[in-house]
Parts: C-alpha cells; structure tokens; sequence
C-alpha cells in the first residue's frame, strides 16, 4: 500500500509538474513576472476540486463514457493551449499581454484539474480503512514530493542552459508532451470503443516495462506506451512533428538582453 502510494501520486504530479516546469522555466527566461503562474496553479485546484466532486455526475453520460470523453476534452484542450502559446513565443519572445496571461492560466490550470483530482479519489477511497489511510496519505506526501523534487531539478536544468538552447529544449519537450496527449487521447478512445480496436504496432514491454521506474517515470513524462497501436503511433508523431515544424519555421525569438532570474 505505501510503496503503491508513492509510486501512483509520483506519476501523477510529475505528469502535471512537467507543464508547469516548462511553463515557469519560460516564463523567467522571458523576465516575465510569475503571478499568473500561481493563478493558473490556484485554477487547478479550483478545477479538480470540481471535477473530483463531479464524477459520478460525467461518468453515466454518452453511454457510460463521459468519463473518457471528459479527459480527452481536457487533454485536447491542452494541445491546443500549448501550440497557441508556442505560436505567440515564436513570432517573438512572449509579451505579458491578456491573451498569454490566460493561455499561462488555463494551461496550468487544466494540467492540474485531473491530477490533482485522480490524487484526491485515490486517497479518499481509503478514508473508511483506517489502518490503509495513514499508508496511503503518507505514501501519497512522499510521492508528491518526490515529483515536485524533479521539477524542481527540471526548472533549474532549463534555467542554467544559455537562453537559445533553452528555449529551443523547452519547444521540443512540448512537442513530445503534446504528442504524448494525442496518443492517450486515442487510446483512451479506443478503450471506450469510440475508435476501432487494433493490435499492437510493436511491443516494447521486453526491452523497457512500463512497470518498472523508468518506465513509470517515460509514462509520467511523455505517455510511454510499450504496446501503441498505429493510431496512438500516428497521433503522437504527428502531433510532436507539427508542434516542432511549428517552433522551427516561425522567425527564431531574438536573444534578449534580459537575463534569467537569479
């Protein structure tokens, strides 16, 4: 139970903590300010809270299939998030104007509504066992700070590299998170029987489980999938190439005087 806890709330913060990593390292190397980052983290709760109490409500919808729709929404509204704040940053280095304030809000915000949410569930399923709860509350603090620890390694990393790498780093691990979307979003799909089923493209699971620490930690990052079927295949390449044709093609940010944050 506590091991199951720290591995299960690990994967969840890092998958959130990525965003928000990303998000923040940009952010400083633009030299602008960071309120908006701690609007988007108190919309994420807001958010989650919300959503964790309306479960039950989404789940029944569309045959039983709200649940999984409700989380391909999320994640396809990321992707569109992400490629839009991309656009803005590559047609020159982000200005603090309205439209990135909201874009920096909302896409925090979404990044933590479902796993701040999953968090919430799992531990609350243990509130009447009381001999599990504590294991899996404590677990559970254990687990988030280790994800928090190496976002925290993954903000410093970006902020010391030299500004044009760095950005150019950060465009990249976007275009692999979105394209990391893209394929859950299809087999979450799938799963749901919305796409058709197929077989494996490959499998992986020999060389590289997703059971084990790096495989839980390729999983959290980028949604590693050991057994991907073409669909999942085509949707994350092509979402990644598009985000990367996109960061690559647009006019390169100049290279501001301004420095990182010390």
């Amino acid at each position: 139970m506590f091991l199951n806890a720290i591995v299960i709330v690990a994967r969840e913060v890092i998958e959130s903590a990525l965003v928000a990593c990303l998000l923040i390292a940009l952010v400083c190397i633009r030299a602008l300010p960071c309120r908006r980052v701690l609007w988007g983290f108190s919309l994420g709760a807001v958010l989650a809270t919300l959503y964790g109490s309306s479960v039950d409500i989404i789940t029944p919808w569309l045959d039983y299939r709200g649940q999984e729709v409700a989380i391909v929404a999320v994640h396809i509204f990321m992707v569109g998030l992400i490629i839009a704040l991309l656009l803005k940053d590559t047609k020159g280095p982000l200005q603090l104007d309205r439209s990135t304030s909201w874009l920096i809000i909302l896409l925090i915000g979404f990044s933590l509504t479902l796993e701040i949410s999953e968090i919430g569930i799992y531990v609350g399923a243990y509130s009447g066992k009381p001999d599990q709860f504590t294991s899996a509350l404590l677990g559970s603090v254990i687990g988030a700070g280790i994800g928090i620890s190496l976002a925290v390694l993954g903000f410093y990393t970006l902020t010391r590299l030299r500004v044009e790498t760095s950005v150019r780093v950060i465009y990249a691990l976007f275009a692999l998170l979105a394209g990391g979307l893209l394929s859950q979003c299809v087999q979450i799909l799938s799963q749901a029987d919305l796409l058709p089923a197929q077989n494996p493209a490959w499998d992986t699971s020999s060389v590289l489980s997703e059971t084990s620490i790096s495989g839980q930690l390729l999983v959290a990052l980028f949604r590693y999938e050991a057994r991907p079927t073409w669909l999942q295949v085509l949707a994350y390449a092509g979402g990644a190439a598009f985000v990367i044709w996109l960061t690559m093609v647009r006019p390169k940010p100049s290279v501001s005087t301004q420095q990182h944050l010390e």
